[in-house]
């Protein structure tokens, strides 16, 4: 029982450090069309935490794919996106093919 926290933090930092590398990723090509953009890496569930950041951000705009990359993909195959855009929240929220 006692490695089960040091996966957990090793999880999260990899985790972290692949949400950094492509939230970078992201901004250099919002950037590079001078597309305003934020950044929030946030902890909890994925569809309360997006609908609560854009929402808190007042955002015109929110861009999702079309399947997410958690090691249960096959599971939960898009439903952050799914569940986001039945939120209702009257902001346009495009899907990019994956």
């Amino acid at each position: 029982m006692h490695g089960r926290p040091i996966l957990r933090e090793s999880i999260e930092v990899s985790l972290k450090q692949s949400a950094q590398s492509n939230t970078a990723m992201i901004a250099k090509v919002c950037e590079r069309y001078y597309i305003g953009h934020k950044a929030a890496m946030r902890t909890g569930h994925p569809v309360e935490e997006n609908v609560s950041e854009a929402k808190k951000s007042k955002v015109d705009l929110i861009v999702m794919g079309s399947h997410g990359k958690s090691a249960l993909k096959a599971a939960v195959l898009g439903s952050v996106t799914h569940g986001v855009i039945h939120k209702d929240m009257k902001i346009p929220i495009p899907i990019v093919r994956r």
